[in-house]
């Protein structure tokens, strides 16, 4: 004989499992905005909420020609104004691909107060304080001298001053080219961008159209070894073509520099720095094609909130 009344609880029990495993009563949020929106915090989130796709991180472009990539929330758990000494590769790349400090005592500091997706950016500051002219070099050579068919990089920054006053008169976000006497500056006094990356020389690439010291924005280099096609972009923006230059991949160069020009280089000391808080800086071996940009896209917007 079948006993109801127990058959009846028994599923009332089973029902009631069940709905506890479909349908929890918390729901993690997935999106940047949401997060906020509840007054949570996203370091305190599950990894697949950390993102604005909701999943885990997409995989970067053409892995297999990824030179190296630096990322500032490597320093997530640190203090606000905590000295770097050390930027590691994330790619593996060791002590080669690590950037350093200039000198002893001078290095970018941990900024907390100026996040981007919930994490902390890494500040170079030409003056100020605590500590002026910040700066790092690399522990070795990044780019290959030879057997490459173009060269990506993809920085993302946001300048403390666009234009920057008169002195110190320039934002170098980067320097590779010890070859050249001129250096790069991201932008100079007039708003324009002055870069020679991956050619000889250093061209004037204009202003780029959007001021980088209101939002943080995405900088990329995009160049092939023909001297046939070298872009500039902003955020996406192609502000600048060139079809007629000379590549060079400064495969000879020993000591690249991050935030400021190297002495070496420019013949000057010291610097000039810039300042401005960088969040990511990426480097491939090779120039992107449509997919390749769009698969990129898709990393820095779930990983840095970009809209790319």
């Amino acid at each position: 004989m079948v006993d109801y009344g127990k058959r009846s609880f028994l599923k009332s029990c089973i029902k009631l499992a069940s709905g506890l495993f479909i349908a929890p009563s918390i729901v993690i949020p997935t999106t940047k905005e949401v997060v906020e929106a509840q007054g949570l915090n996203l370091q305190d989130l599950p990894f697949n909420a950390k993102n604005t796709s909701g999943g885990s991180l997409p995989p970067l472009p053409q892995l297999s020609n990824l030179l190296g990539y630096w990322e500032s929330s490597d320093f997530d758990g640190s203090s606000n104004n905590t000295s770097v000494t050390a930027w590691v590769d994330k790619n593996g790349g060791g002590s080669t691909t690590q950037w350093n400090q200039r000198s002893s005592n001078f290095g970018p500091l941990v900024d907390t107060g100026t996040k981007l997706n919930g994490h902390n950016t890494l500040k170079f500051q030409a003056a100020g304080s605590p500590t002026a002219q910040l700066g790092m070099k690399s522990g070795g050579t990044f780019i290959p001298a030879s057997g490459i068919t173009g060269a990506e990089l993809w920085m993302i920054f946001k300048n403390i001053n666009d234009p920057p006053p008169a002195s110190p008169g320039t934002n170098p976000l980067f320097m590779f080219n010890s070859s050249d006497t001129q250096e790069n500056e991201q932008p100079y006094t007039d708003g324009h961008f002055y870069d020679g990356t991956f050619r000889t020389g250093r061209n004037n690439q204009g202003a780029p159209g959007v001021n980088t010291a209101s939002s943080f924005v995405l900088y990329r280099l995009s160049a092939n070894s023909g001297g046939t096609s070298l872009k500039a972009y902003i955020n996406d923006t192609n502000f600048y073509t060139n079809v007629s230059y000379t590549f060079q991949s400064r495969g000879t160069e020993s000591s690249y520099s991050l935030g400021w020009n190297d002495p070496v280089i420019t013949g000057s000391s010291p610097g000039p720095y810039g300042s401005m808080n960088i969040a990511g800086l990426y480097m491939w071996k090779v120039q992107f094609a449509a997919g390749d940009v769009t698969q990129g896209n898709s990393y820095m917007n779930a990983k840095w909130g970009l809209s790319l």
